[in-house]
């Protein structure tokens, strides 16, 4: 596999991108009508696996799907670390050396450590506003006519362009035809920390350069030159 050009530098190969942006899209913007999942087991670690269609539910009219809590996420948060549950680096003796001195000097909390994930089928309605009073989500209706019988209901991401849940009285699909570009403003990375100057001590270099020697031009031999002028005067004879 070829590797990624891309500013700022990513560390893995054009699969492990693919892989990886997969992953923050079906997370973000797979979705399933309210109460079309329920949840078997309450688990600390939350996965899709904790998840089953539920049996007694039935597609609401148009109407209803045509509003933001009337839709949730199927799949788990995908959190900063890039996974789904928070984990600990290291071999297993190395948690438990950690855990020990967690318990002798208790250390802050980093960033990921503290961040929190929505529950499981969370409304897409609790989402983060991409703009003051913009929603993430798009929906619209193929009729403004509630009574048509083949109504169908469009919701379409504006965080990722491409995302799309589509809605019929049968039943309703997810499909994401993008870039894998999220829509949000780009900002830079800071620049890394300059270089320390060097501290020690400086010492002047007596010895001087060597001097460099002239360039001589050799001259072409005799039967060169006899032949360059026989070959210019078979030109002009032309």
């Amino acid at each position: 596999m070829a590797e990624v050009s891309s500013y700022p530098l990513f560390p893995g190969l054009e699969e492990n991108y693919l892989r990886a942006q997969i992953a923050r899209i079906s997370a973000n913007t797979v979705l399933a009508p309210n109460g079309y999942y329920k949840i078997t087991e309450a688990e600390e670690e939350e996965s899709s696996e904790n998840i089953e269609k539920n049996e007694e539910w039935v597609m609401p009219p148009p109407a209803e799907l045509g509003k933001l809590d009337a839709w949730v996420h199927q799949n788990p948060h995908l959190k900063k670390q890039g996974r789904c549950s928070f984990h600990v680096l290291g071999s297993e003796e190395q948690q438990d050396s950690q855990e020990d001195e967690e318990m002798e000097e208790e250390t802050p909390k980093t960033e990921e450590e503290m961040e929190q994930s929505p529950k499981l089928l969370t409304s897409i309605n609790n989402d983060d506003e991409i703009a003051d009073g913009m929603k993430p989500w798009s929906i619209r209706c193929s009729s403004s006519i509630h009574s048509l019988k083949h109504q169908i209901v469009c919701l379409r991401s504006l965080l990722w362009p491409g995302a799309n849940v589509v809605a019929t009285k049968d039943g309703f699909s997810n499909v994401y035809i993008g870039w894998g570009l999220k829509n949000c403003p780009y900002e830079p990375p800071m620049p890394p920390e300059l270089q320390k100057e060097y501290d020690g001590e400086l010492i002047e270099c007596q010895e001087l350069p060597p001097i460099p020697k002239p360039e001589v031009f050799e001259e072409p031999a005799e039967s060169e030159a006899e032949h360059g002028g026989e070959a210019e005067s078979e030109e002009g004879e032309e």
